[in-house]
């Protein structure tokens, strides 16, 4: 929460509230909207989840947007993917292309990019 603070972005967290666990792997699951900004439609947010792998140690975090996947959202999701892969090691998955952590950057720099020349 703080780093999106720091990125101008800030969010309230509200947990999934489940009493039972979609899987048992799941260790936690919520969802983060703007807090500044009253005009955003309750359903427009970020679904993280995080769980434990099938095997082995580590862990595994969905992040998914809900709603509109408007510029705000995506910045949110691109901030925490970039922080998540700075403070740990693994592969990413964005869509349906893997992406070793260390190839974060360039890749979000390519997709930056791509994004201007559209």
């Amino acid at each position: 929460m703080d780093e999106l603070e720091q990125a101008g972005l800030p969010c309230t967290w509200q947990d999934a509230g489940r009493s039972v666990a979609i899987h048992p792997a799941v260790q936690w699951e919520g969802a983060l909207r703007p807090a500044d900004d009253p005009s955003v439609n309750k359903d427009n947010l970020v679904q993280a989840m995080a769980y434990r792998p099938p095997e082995g140690q580590g862990f595994g975090l969905m992040l998914r947007v809900f709603g509109v996947q408007d510029r705000r959202l995506s910045r949110i999701l691109e901030v925490l993917a970039d922080r998540i892969t700075q403070c740990f090691s693994g592969n990413c998955l964005v869509g349906t292309t893997i992406i070793p952590g260390r190839e974060w950057e360039r890749w979000l720099v390519r997709e930056h990019r791509s994004r201007r020349e559209r």
